[in-house]
């Protein structure tokens, strides 16, 4: 069963989950507590001042519901804030989501639900179900849903692939690639599922791989060849997509037939 929960605020700290889970959270937004600085997910919203680290790190966030009305939803975090005077990076490591996150008049990630300071991505995975609205033009994304202007993502190692329900989709992260107009994404070595072939994402960060691909240890190697991705492993047969175990096992020669799906630059 589900548990209620409701989601930590200004979380500014570290938090270790040893590799374990965390299962049966239930998190549904009361309009009536509305405020910008509010988030809906296992964190609320991350907000750091002064010297603070902000890390997120070795968890999974399984069998859960976060649904939001007009706040913004995430998995991991549900927005991620800075002061815009220290610049702090909030990181989110060796984490993932297998829960559902649903938004109405709102941005909805499997990781995080948007992006109003710099977040740093590395090891992480989405599997979960993201519901976005099927009125308005809010953005769903597969690891981070939004990225506002003057705030910055870096995603590197990663993948999606939980079904998206959505007018208004991206495979990775939403927003454009305007460094000029004080907003960055970068992402490096990312992966989503390719399974609405027939409908055009808002943008085409990350690289789409298939079902098989995920299955095979294919992007399981991709991901280990990452700069930090030596935490990847499937045992191949066993594991039905790339997990955080460290090892590949039964997955060889995979990688020599899908060559092109090499990174040749970072987007």
């Amino acid at each position: 069963g589900f548990m209620q929960w409701n989601p930590l605020d200004s979380f500014a700290g570290i938090f270790d989950g040893n590799m374990h889970t965390i299962s049966g959270l239930y998190a549904k937004e009361d309009i009536s507590t509305y405020s910008y600085d509010r988030g809906i997910g296992f964190i609320g919203t991350a907000y750091g001042t002064g010297d603070d680290p902000i890390v997120i790190k070795n968890v999974g966030i399984i069998g859960s519901y976060f649904n939001s009305l007009v706040s913004d939803a995430g998995g991991i975090i549900g927005k991620v804030l800075d002061n815009k005077t220290d610049y702090l990076i909030t990181h989110i490591q060796n984490s993932y989501n297998a829960s559902t996150v649903a938004g109405y008049v709102s941005y909805v990630g499997g990781i995080v639900g948007s992006v109003d300071g710099t977040l740093d991505v590395d090891n992480c995975y989405n599997l979960g179900l993201l519901l976005g609205d099927t009125e308005y033009d809010y953005l769903v994304g597969g690891i981070v849903g939004k990225v506002y202007y003057s705030a910055a993502a870096y995603i590197s190692d990663s993948y999606s692939a939980g079904k998206i329900v959505a007018n208004r989709w991206t495979p990775i992260v939403a927003g454009k690639v305007q460094i000029g107009n004080a907003i960055y994404i970068k992402v490096t070595n990312s992966y989503y599922l390719d399974s609405r072939a027939s409908q055009t994402p808002d943008d085409t960060l990350g690289k789409p791989v298939t079902a098989d691909q995920l299955k095979n240890g294919t992007v399981a190697l991709l991901l280990h060849d990452g700069e930090k991705g030596s935490l990847w492993g499937q045992n191949v047969g066993v594991d039905d997509h790339p997990v955080l175990s460290g090892e590949i096992k039964n997955a060889d020669g995979v990688k020599k037939s899908v060559t092109f799906h090499t990174i040749e630059s970072d987007t």
